[in-house]
């Protein structure tokens, strides 16, 4: 019976190809990243070489390595004009903005109308005062003051009077500062009133603090700006002779001094306060 030689009846895995092996049809071998089929016996003949090789998978594009693309913790990976790209980490406190269609991404800082531009603590100390470097008036105009105070121990009687200084702690508002104040005790449903009229400050509170945290919040218009001064606010704590009694007063306070520079501001207690203070401005 006559024999025939079928040859490879599968394709027969020959791995990297080597240029001194002997290769039949069907030897499969890979080349360069792709995988080539034998179509004619050969002997040194690269796998490129189409008179005995046929492509059987080509090799795709090489990707773009990630891991050194991104390098740092705080690293994102996103896609420019051209291929991956790294943004990396922005400064705290930033967010992720996009730019749109055809744009990268970027790092950018918050703005708001409402910023914090002052903070800190005061101890056993009667003057509070704020300098006029604190108030950037080309950007604000209106700065809010929110104060936690207590006396730093006992009691005490007296006013608070709220006053314009200069740098130096000078009072700049002499004869030119006016207001007004409304006060209720929680003992007592009566409203009683008091003004103050081209003098040097306005009271803030009447008849005095203790050792209770109370809470002075005002809103000063026109610091650093060449225009009249204006004001108001309200202070709420427990009355010194009391500590179930409370204490609420409302108060205004204007100013004629049209002054553009050097303005700041004291908050005078009438005993020495402990306590904490923030600052805010408003474009």
């Amino acid at each position: 019976m006559a024999t025939i030689n079928l040859g490879n009846i599968k394709f027969n895995w020959k791995g990297t190809y080597a240029g001194g092996t002997a290769y039949v049809i069907d030897d499969v071998v890979s080349y360069s990243g792709s995988s080539y089929i034998c179509k004619l016996a050969s002997t040194g003949n690269l796998p490129t070489n189409t008179t005995y090789w046929d492509v059987m998978s080509q090799a795709g594009t090489n990707g773009t390595d990630v891991g050194t693309t991104i390098t740092t913790q705080g690293d994102i990976l996103y896609r420019d004009a051209s291929g991956l790209a790294r943004l990396g980490a922005g400064t705290s406190g930033q967010y992720l903005e996009t730019k749109g269609t055809g744009q990268n991404p970027v790092w950018s800082t918050i703005s708001s109308d409402y910023v914090k531009v002052a903070e800190g603590s005061v101890t056993n100390t009667q003057s509070w005062d704020f300098a006029s470097t604190i108030f950037d008036n080309s950007i604000y105009m209106n700065y809010d003051f929110y104060l936690e105070a207590k006396k730093h121990s006992g009691t005490g009687s007296g006013n608070g009077e709220l006053r314009f200084i200069d740098n130096n702690g000078s009072n700049i508002g002499a004869g030119t500062t006016s207001g007004n104040i409304l006060e209720m005790n929680s003992s007592s449903g009566n409203v009683n009133g008091y003004n103050r009229d081209g003098t040097d400050s306005t009271i803030f509170l009447q008849d005095g603090v203790r050792d209770s945290y109370g809470i002075y919040w005002g809103t000063i218009q026109g610091l650093g700006r060449a225009v009249h001064k204006s004001g108001y606010g309200i202070t709420i704590r427990p009355n010194h002779d009391g500590s179930t009694r409370t204490r609420s007063s409302w108060w205004t306070i204007w100013g004629s001094n049209n002054q553009a520079t050097n303005w700041g501001i004291r908050w005078q207690f009438p005993q020495s306060m402990t306590g904490t203070y923030k600052i805010f401005g408003r474009k």
